[in-house]
């Protein structure tokens, strides 16, 4: 059986996660070439259900209220890490949008700044990471959206906890 996003603890346990790569990339050291870690989003099977989602959209200069009564379901995403020299035991086992099983990785608290996701554990990969590859990908969304009321930006746009942008991209009037 395995675990949910939103069952992880810092309690050591044997965690078992099946969930979909969404998005990965390489954290590169500032002003240098140097890799500090190759960073993911994973997005587990469990279900999640929104109704009546609200949100604005911009079309044409134009705001556009729109309400999407019918239910929207995703799976719960988390940040993961893999540190520098583990990323070689990895590198041409994982790949953007296909599912994998991870067992024997450890759950922490980032460190520093921002985050790609709102969850507040991450996964950190050790030497004893296992990855095994799955068949049954259906039911685990390809990606994760979270809608805020547009009332809420401006409280947003220096947060530094969740990646939002800086002032100049994610502020603006109506």
């Amino acid at each position: 059986e395995f675990h949910s996003v939103d069952q992880f603890s810092e309690v050591p346990t044997k965690w078992i996660l099946k969930a979909r790569v969404s998005r990965m990339w390489l954290a590169i050291k500032v002003n240098s070439t140097a890799m500090m870690r190759k960073e993911m989003i994973l997005i587990d099977s469990k279900v999640n259900k929104f109704s009546n989602i609200k949100f604005l959209v911009l079309f044409s200069n134009t705001f556009i209220k729109l309400i999407l009564s019918q239910t929207t379901f995703q799976g719960n995403d988390i940040w993961t890490q893999i540190p520098a020299y583990l990323i070689q035991q990895f590198d041409e086992t994982l790949e953007e949008q296909k599912v994998y099983i991870f067992k024997n990785f450890k759950i922490t608290v980032p460190k520093g700044g921002y985050r790609p996701v709102a969850f507040k554990y991450i996964i950190q990969f050790t030497p004893s990471t296992l990855v095994e590859a799955s068949d049954q990908v259906s039911e685990i969304p390809r990606y994760k959206f979270s809608f805020i009321n547009p009332t809420e930006i401006d409280l947003k746009w220096n947060e530094r906890e969740i990646l939002s942008g800086d002032e100049h991209f994610s502020r603006f009037s109506v």
